[in-house]
């Protein structure tokens, strides 16, 4: 990410841009900058992270009708309990 990041700036891809405001990316161009360590920037980006899954856990809490799945999206499970539902939901809705 780091070569990634170091490619678009050389580029003339401005640091302050939406594409490199994505997580990860403003911590690496921070780091680039001899603003923080490799560590550091690390470290924050995890944080970064985790603030943002909070926020988007608050939100669709308060969301009607959001149905929830154990696991992860790239699961082979998880992907037909969520392929099976939205059948259902669509044999329903055509009803």
């Amino acid at each position: 990410m780091v070569e990634e990041v170091r490619r678009l700036l050389d580029a003339g891809v401005p640091a302050t841009s939406n594409a490199l405001g994505a997580h990860g990316y403003r911590r690496v161009v921070e780091f680039l900058r001899g603003e923080r360590t490799r560590e550091s920037a690390i470290e924050q980006t995890k944080l970064d992270v985790r603030h943002y899954a909070k926020r988007q856990l608050t939100w669709f809490r308060r969301e009607a009708g959001v149905e929830w799945f154990e696991g992860f999206g790239d699961s082979p499970e998880v992907q037909r309990l969520v392929s099976a539902r939205a059948g259902q939901l669509l044999e329903a809705r055509e009803e």
